[in-house]
């Protein structure tokens, strides 16, 4: 059964930091589900959700651990993970799918399309986001290319209209499969 975590990694910063601790993790087993980093000077901070198989945690922390003994390292359960939820049987998903979203910028929005997915249990394989600056509009505008798969129940049609609904004058639309 697969376990999900909180990661919390903090040190100091180099080049090629994030992508060792991102080797090292899929080496292990673990997937990020989703992750944030931000860069400070010449420090770092990151904090993933990592899932990886219950067996495999504890060893996949503590070769971090040896690994990069210059990194502090903190693991949390994730809030409001149900054990009887996990222990269901998993869902049918769909072949990948990608998804283009434009609208304008304003905080929180990277946040709130990550709890969209969560709330409709879509898995999330890729995700990237761009704020771009519009000096003929005055504003930023958000871009975001996402590789998702369904839940059977989910249409994408539905899930073009839940990311239309998330900001006023968005538009998103769908490619059916990719490769």
């Amino acid at each position: 059964m697969d376990s999900c975590f909180i990661m919390s990694v903090t040190g100091p910063f180099t080049p090629d930091i994030i992508n060792q601790l991102a080797h090292h993790n899929r080496q292990h087993g673990a997937s990020w589900d989703t992750s944030k980093v931000i860069r400070l000077n010449n420090h770092f901070a990151a904090l993933m959700q990592v899932s990886i198989a219950s067996i495999d945690k504890a060893k996949l922390t503590s070769s971090l651990l040896e690994a990069f003994p210059q990194l502090q390292l903190s693991v949390s359960a994730c809030a409001g993970t149900n054990q009887a939820a996990l222990e269901q049987a998993p869902l049918t998903l769909s072949v990948p799918m990608e998804f283009e979203l434009d609208c304008a910028d304003r905080a929180g929005l990277t946040h709130d399309i990550h709890r969209l997915m969560e709330t409709l249990s879509i898995h999330v394989e890729h995700f990237e986001s761009y704020r771009v600056p519009v000096s003929i509009l005055g504003r930023n505008v958000y871009r975001a290319k996402l590789v998702l798969r369904l839940p059977e129940t989910q249409s994408s049609q539905s899930v073009v209209n839940e990311l239309e609904a998330l900001e006023a004058g968005a538009r998103a639309n769908v490619k059916m499969n990719v490769e």
